[in-house]
């Protein structure tokens, strides 16, 4: 039973156009904070690339897996500009190759960025562990459950009706 979200970690999917760039750590002043930015044992600052595709996004036969050099250009800029930083990685086929001839082609990059520490990491799952233990002996669940279900029912009758309610205005 794998957990499908991590705490304290985000992942994201950047895609941009052919002769664009997508920007790595922009917005993220902690992403560079740490010597293991790049993949290494996991502090602070963290950040993985996951995947990274250059071509035909929707045919694996026409697109290349560009994961390791873009990884590569992510540690240089680390090791470059330091605290931080941020890495632009360019939709270009000058460095990428043409997987897809003739296609218009796309840049897609995955990454996680952990933004706890390993200690703060361990303490919030911890506490996740007690309040989900506690819920689960809690002799009055069902009821409390009952409760929140009719208390957010109004809530979620009423976002339903505003979107009706749009969908109709705009037709």
């Amino acid at each position: 039973a794998g957990r499908s979200v991590q705490l304290g970690v985000s992942r994201e999917t950047l895609t941009c156009w052919e002769y664009s760039s997508v920007m790595l750590g922009a917005g993220d002043d902690d992403l560079c904070e740490s010597r293991d930015v790049a993949g290494g044992s996991g502090g602070k600052g963290n950040l993985t690339v996951l995947s990274a595709f250059f071509g035909d996004l929707d045919d694996p036969e026409n697109r290349r897996d560009i994961t390791m050099e873009v990884q590569a250009m992510l540690l240089e800029a680390i090791a470059a500009q330091g605290p931080g930083c941020s890495v632009e990685v360019p939709a270009v086929t000058r460095l990428w190759g043409d997987p897809a001839r003739f296609r218009v082609k796309r840049l897609s990059v995955t990454y996680e960025h952990r933004w706890l520490s390993d200690e703060e990491q361990q303490a919030l799952e911890a506490l996740e562990h007690r309040v989900t233990a506690k819920a689960q002996t809690a002799l009055d669940l069902d009821q409390l459950v009952a409760r929140l279900g009719e208390a957010l029912r109004p809530a979620a009758g009423a976002s339903a009706a505003a979107e009706q309610a749009a969908g109709s205005d705009s037709d």
